[in-house]
C-alpha cells in the first residue's frame, strides 16, 4: 500500500531552547531504550514527541552512519521510562556513539498547512550506558 504526503503544506520552525541531555540507557544487545533521562531542570512533556538523532563512527571509514527515531512521552518527567521494552521507537536502530534529542510539536491543519515546531539541536550528546538484560 502506497500513499502520498504533500510536504509543500508543511513548514519547520526552529524555536525555544535546546534540551540538555542526560543518560540514555539501553537494553543489553538491543537498540530499545530502557530509560532516557534529561539534565536537571529539563522535562519530557506528556504527549509531546521527541526526535532522537544518533550517529555511529565506523572504524576505518570516513563517513558517519546516521539514524533517526521518534517517541512520544507518556508523562511529564525528567526521565522517559521503558522498563519492559513495550514502548518501542517508531523507527529502527539507534546508534550509540552520539545521541541528541529535540522536542517536536505540530500545529496547524490540512487546509492552512502544518508547522513543525522543533527545538534547536543540543550542543551536548547523551551519556550512553548499557542497562540490564530485557526480561520477557
Amino acid at each position: 500500500m502506497a500513499f502520498y504526503i504533500d510536504i509543500s503544506n508543511i513548514t519547520v520552525q526552529i524555536e525555544g531552547e535546546e534540551i540538555k541531555p542526560g543518560i540514555f540507557t539501553y537494553f543489553q544487545r538491543q537498540w530499545v531504550p530502557e530509560s532516557i533521562s534529561l539534565a536537571d531542570g529539563y522535562l519530557f512533556i506528556e504527549n509531546n514527541y521527541y526526535l532522537i538523532t544518533s550517529y555511529r563512527h565506523p572504524r576505518g571509514e570516513d563517513s558517519l552512519r546516521l539514524a533517526y527515531a521518534i517517541f512520544q512521552a507518556t508523562e511529564t518527567s525528567d526521565t522517559f521510562l521503558n522498563p519492559s521494552g513495550l514502548i518501542s521507537l517508531h523507527t529502527g536502530a539507534i546508534f550509540f556513539d552520539e545521541i541528541y534529542i529535540q522536542e517536536i510539536r505540530i500545529s496547524g491543519n490540512e487546509a492552512n498547512g502544518f508547522v513543525l515546531h522543533v527545538t534547536p539541536r543540543p550542543t551536548e550528546s547523551f551519556t550512553v550506558e548499557e542497562g540490564s538484560a530485557r526480561s520477557h
